[in-house]
């Protein structure tokens, strides 16, 4: 996934430049009404802008924020309409997802933890529907959690695994494209095999320290296998 896409003609494309190109300029409150527009109308225009909308644009959103308050109160808003949406259990799981999305933004991810909590008792079933948008946020934090939706560790590799591996071509892709962002999309990717490195360490430590040997011996000879010069893909 990138931050860019290509029909200029977009309204959804032409929303969130605007909102980046006004902050730049430092007309703010220009900014915040497109940021605002972005988030509640782009997925009507263009449904593929569905990772850049809890993504990109919501990192966006907070920085500029950060220079101009009344952003920030609105993408605080915004997250607990759609909070009291959850709440009211007559929401769809997207309204979780937005929840999720802008409290890691905002770097508030225990209070995501603690609202499943309270997902799981009010709603069993839907908790597990939900568990999907919280898997990330579960690994980091709340691993017992994480361990309790997840039954298949060798799987969620498998899964990380093709998620890098895309966003690698992705970037090699936009590099050929477009040479001059050729080193930065090239230390974004180096980055990105870090933290898949550090994941695939951390997950099997997990695994051992769960009693999974079995799962952490198959994710250690996952991890020796795409390591190895004729890396090939292998699914679980």
């Amino acid at each position: 996934m990138t931050d860019e896409t290509e029909d200029s003609n977009n309204p959804a494309k032409a929303a969130y430049d605007d909102a980046k190109r006004h902050a730049r300029e430092g007309q703010f409150a220009e900014a915040l009404e497109r940021h605002e527009w972005f988030h509640h109308h782009a997925l009507e225009h263009e449904p593929a802008f569905y990772g850049v909308r809890l993504s990109f644009a919501l990192s966006a959103w907070k920085e500029l924020g950060e220079k101009y308050p009344p952003a920030m109160a609105s993408l605080r808003r915004v997250r607990d309409e759609a909070l009291a949406r959850v709440r009211a259990s007559d929401a769809s799981e997207e309204w979780f997802h937005d929840v999720v999305s802008i409290n890691h933004t905002l770097g508030e991810d225990d209070a995501t933890i603690a609202l499943f909590s309270e997902i799981e008792v009010a709603d069993a079933d839907a908790a597990k529907r939900h568990f999907r948008y919280l898997k990330k946020v579960a690994f980091e934090r709340a691993p017992d959690v994480f361990l309790a939706y997840t039954p298949d560790l060798v799987a969620y590799l498998v899964e990380q695994r093709r998620f890098y591996r895309g966003l690698a071509e992705s970037r090699m892709r936009m590099a050929e494209s477009q040479p001059k962002l050729a080193d930065s999309l090239c230390r974004a990717t180096n980055k990105a095999n870090e933290q898949f490195d550090a994941l695939c360490e951390q997950l099997i430590k997990l695994a051992k320290t769960a009693g999974r040997f079995e799962q952490a011996s198959a994710m250690e000879q996952l991890v020796q296998h795409w390591r190895s010069p004729d890396d090939a893909e292998v699914d679980a």
